[in-house]
C-alpha cells in the first residue's frame, strides 16, 4: 500500500512479481505515486487512480499514521499497542451502556 503523495516515487520494477498494489496517493491531476506501466505488469493487482481507495481506508490510514507519530515522539512500543480498541475508542461517543434508547414514554 502507498500513500505518499510523491509522483511516481514507487517504480515498477520493485513490485514483486504477483504483488497487489493499492496506491492511496493524490498528486494534482491524479498521478499516482505508483509507476502505473512497469508495475502493472509485475502485480496481480492494481488499485486505479483515482478512485481505488475510498475515504474509509484512507481515514484509517491516516489515524494509524498519526498513533505511529504520536507513539514515537513519546517512545511508547508500537508491537503492544490494539489500533482497533483506540480507533474505536477515539471514534465512539458512547459506550455500550450509555447509548441512549427511544422508548414509548420519550
Amino acid at each position: 500500500m502507498v500513500a505518499v503523495g510523491r509522483l511516481e516515487l514507487i517504480r515498477g520494477e520493485w513490485i514483486t512479481e504477483g504483488a497487489v498494489v493499492i496506491d492511496a496517493g493524490y498528486n494534482p491531476g491524479n498521478v499516482r505515486d505508483v509507476e502505473y506501466g512497469p508495475a502493472a505488469e509485475r502485480a496481480s493487482l492494481i488499485s486505479p487512480v483515482p478512485g481505488g481507495v475510498g475515504p474509509m481506508p484512507i481515514a484509517v490510514l491516516l489515524d494509524q499514521t498519526l498513533a505511529a507519530a504520536q507513539a514515537r515522539l513519546i517512545g511508547r512500543d508500537l508491537l503492544t499497542r490494539n489500533p482497533q480498541r483506540e480507533f474505536r475508542d477515539r471514534h465512539t461517543r458512547y459506550s455500550a451502556n450509555e447509548i441512549p434508547l427511544m422508548t414509548d414514554a420519550t
